[in-house]
């Protein structure tokens, strides 16, 4: 007996059909969804995800491979059986070499343009962030202490919190990029360098000339330092 497709409840989007594409060009897709249809719990279980870029669900690393006729027959069988009409098409016809490379370069370009555009928010929110503390620290003398029962002491204690809280969003920001970065010419675990006398240990002549502590309470205490004895 033949399974009829539920009728979709009050308030819910009709079910269409849901069509399984996969070429080489563009992996496995899914087209015919949509949001609060009752399809993602399905897709998601079968490995799908959802990709904003395309604008529809797809099958990681399928891409210039051929379809995995396994996983798509059973997320075709899960679909179906969740109400669903489904319908399958697929080509797996190879592209020539030189697209496939062409397109590749094309995506990763693409995506190292996106990483540039997130590193640039990132670094815009962080230096609001920095600015924000330092506002903070500015209004507050150096060395002063909490006036327990004081009337100041509550706002005190609020400034000192949202410093804490704004240093802890600039290092968020701003991981150390020490660790990935790779070495330079000028690196010292490179063969061959030569370290400058100026930055040998003992040889800073102030406090205000030295490297910043790792620790971000020192840092807040060194950068507070230097900017008084501008």
């Amino acid at each position: 007996m033949t399974q009829q497709p539920q009728q979709p409840r009050f308030g819910e989007p009709e079910r269409g059909q849901i069509r399984l594409i996969h070429t080489h060009a563009e992996g496995t897709l899914v087209d015919g969804t949509a949001r609060g249809d009752g399809s993602a719990p399905v897709l998601k279980a079968h490995r799908f995800r959802w990709s904003r870029h395309l604008g529809s669900w797809y099958l990681p690393h399928t891409r210039d491979r051929m379809a995995q006729r396994r996983i798509i027959d059973n997320v075709r069988g899960a679909l179906e059986a969740a109400g669903f009409a489904v319908a399958v098409d697929i080509d797996d016809a190879y592209r020539p070499t030189a697209e496939v490379e062409a397109d590749r370069a094309q995506r990763m370009s693409e995506r190292a343009a996106a990483l540039d555009a997130k590193a640039e928010r990132y670094e815009a929110s962080a230096e609001a962030a920095q600015a924000a503390a330092d506002r903070i620290s500015d209004a507050i003398p150096f060395g002063q202490p909490i006036l327990v029962g004081h009337h100041s002491e509550g706002r005190h204690r609020r400034d000192l919190d949202r410093m804490h809280r704004l240093t802890q969003a600039v290092l968020a920001r701003r991981p150390d990029s020490t660790r990935r970065r790779p070495a330079s010419r000028d690196h010292p675990s490179r063969p061959g360098h030569q370290e400058h006398p100026a930055s040998r240990p003992g040889t800073h002549r102030a406090v205000g000339d030295q490297a910043p502590p790792a620790d971000p309470l020192d840092q807040r205490i060194v950068s507070h330092v230097r900017r008084r004895a501008r």
